[in-house]
């Protein structure tokens, strides 16, 4: 499988390579607590083997889509480089649920522990509402809105944009607008 995700990604002749699953590719771990080993926290030799890979081969405009969490995020996938800084490589969009509980329903506390700042490289978290997000796509960039609802419980219920990341091509980096 990993073979055939980089023989992949190597041979696309597209602008934007998309990697579309459900499991958050960003580290979310606190301290020494992994918060979720069904994610790719779980498996970390194999995330770096495949962001490695991607900083090695130079394959630029890497976005990963993921959801399943409960949550809404946004940041900059990392590898290290040769001296063990991070290098920037990819960006992740993580879509939250529209109607399925919260991260912040289901971890009692959740919402005061986690934040934009909690973890290394994530530029958005929202781990209390629902709704889903919108991408735009150009051949310069990439832009995704965050678009929550006030309530789950009416089908009229009004939606706003939470918040705006945009990823220019050639550069793995976002800008919150």
């Amino acid at each position: 499988q990993e073979s055939w995700l980089s023989d992949g990604l190597a041979e696309s002749p597209a602008r934007w390579k998309v990697l579309a699953q459900q499991t958050v590719m960003s580290s979310l771990v606190l301290g020494d607590l992994v918060l979720n080993v069904d994610q790719w926290d779980g498996y970390p030799a194999a995330r770096d083997r495949l962001l490695g890979f991607v900083r090695s081969e130079g394959i630029e405009d890497v976005v990963v889509l993921t959801g399943d969490i409960h949550s809404a995020g946004a940041g900059v996938l990392s590898t290290p480089g040769p001296d063990g800084t991070p290098v920037p490589v990819a960006v992740e969009f993580v879509g939250t649920s529209i109607t399925s509980s919260t991260l912040a329903g289901i971890v009692p506390g959740g919402e005061a522990l986690l934040s934009d700042d909690t973890f290394p490289g994530i530029s958005y978290l929202n781990v209390r509402d629902h709704g889903y997000g919108r991408c735009t796509v150009s051949a310069d960039e990439w832009r995704t809105e965050f678009v929550v609802v006030e309530s789950i419980e009416r089908a009229d219920a009004p939606a706003r944009v939470d918040a705006t990341l945009v990823a220019s091509s050639g550069t793995p980096a976002l800008r919150r607008l």
